[in-house]
């Protein structure tokens, strides 16, 4: 399994307020927010049927002191042969906040002070940015993985059984032919997407109880299992009824 065990998972499997930018070594935390952007994430995997797209709108907003951020939305879902469904999650295995800095995932300066600024500059730009597989960091030359998790059920109505997907491999999950094309985002101003909890019906109820996808309300991570490192959050943040 290609789940890694970091801090940042383990926080991960908590709650949805993960995603809602709480700058903790802030003291005089700047509220005032800019306004929000609208990242379109796009994915297509090729199959013996042809290609399958799926896309998701969410909503990240920066303050403008640059150091808080919120992020609303949902993960994309895409549907493949045989009624399977990828899920491509607003957190990586490195990064709960994921989904909030498309900004840097996407196009990488020195980093700014003012990640709102940054933020606005690239939302100015409705170019289709096409996300890299691997990255460089800030002078790091080595190349870290910049993809967020890659993930299916085995059950759909189960949230235990999910399971992370090679994104470089995805015929060994999904069959022979099934293949990433291509992960892209896009500025927009479309509509926010919802419905996923009309996909996985168990959500709401977990998302409620800031369950772990293994029913687990703990802090502490007992096991490597993906069901034990990501939450309700990964699939869905910010604007559950």
């Amino acid at each position: 399994m290609m789940v890694r065990r970091k801090v940042l998972s383990a926080i991960a499997g908590c709650a949805a307020t993960l995603l809602c930018g709480c700058d903790v070594n802030s003291p005089t935390m700047d509220y005032i927010w800019q306004e929000p952007h609208y990242p379109k994430l796009k994915v297509e995997v090729e199959t013996p049927e042809g290609i399958k797209t799926g896309y998701s709108v969410i909503e990240v907003k920066w303050n403008k002191a640059g150091k808080g951020y919120n992020v609303r939305g949902e993960a994309v879902a895409v549907d493949l042969p045989k009624g399977q469904t990828l899920f491509i999650l607003l957190t990586s295995a490195s990064n709960v906040d994921w989904a909030a800095w498309l900004h840097q995932i996407v196009k990488l300066e020195n980093s700014p002070e003012d990640q709102a600024l940054y933020y606005s500059r690239i939302a100015a730009n409705r170019q289709v940015w096409m996300i890299p597989r691997t990255k460089e960091y800030f002078g790091n030359k080595e190349q870290h993985d910049n993809y967020p998790y890659f993930v299916r059920f085995r059950d759909i109505n189960d949230p235990k059984s999910v399971e992370q997907v090679d994104p470089d491999d995805m015929a060994k999950t999904f069959g022979p032919g099934v293949k990433l094309k291509s992960f892209t985002m896009q500025m927009t101003s479309e509509p926010m997407t919802e419905g996923i909890e009309r996909r996985l019906g168990w959500l709401k109820n977990y998302a409620e109880r800031s369950y772990r996808l293994n029913g687990s309300n703990s802090l502490v991570i007992s096991t490597n299992e993906l069901s034990d490192v990501i939450g309700t959050s990964s699939f869905s943040v910010g604007f559950r009824k």
